[in-house]
């Protein structure tokens, strides 16, 4: 019993983190980056933080109108008050930089 509750809760965990990585890559697109962009900026904040900070992003993004464009959206995560999500934005953002 006890290994199918540990089980379960691994998967929860797992869920988690895949739907914050995939609510990011879908506002990132919405914002104007590309599929390749957003898809790289998403992959790349998914193994720079964690869990919740994942889930402090997709918030940030939501929080962002519609024609704030693509740009912004670094600056935007780089002004949150998180240095590890700043750090991690800053980092994608030259990762991603020439992704197409």
């Amino acid at each position: 019993m006890r290994r199918i509750l540990l089980t379960i809760a691994s998967f929860s965990l797992v869920a988690c983190a895949t739907v914050s990585k995939l609510t990011i890559e879908d506002r990132l697109r919405e914002l104007g980056m590309s599929r390749a962009q957003a898809d790289c900026v998403a992959d790349e904040l998914d193994e720079r933080l964690d869990d919740g900070r994942l889930r402090d992003v997709a918030r940030t993004l939501d929080d962002l109108t519609d024609d704030a464009g693509p740009r912004n959206v670094i600056d935007a995560l780089g002004r949150v008050n998180d240095d590890r999500i700043a750090r991690a934005a800053a980092q994608a953002g030259v990762s991603c930089l020439f992704v197409r």
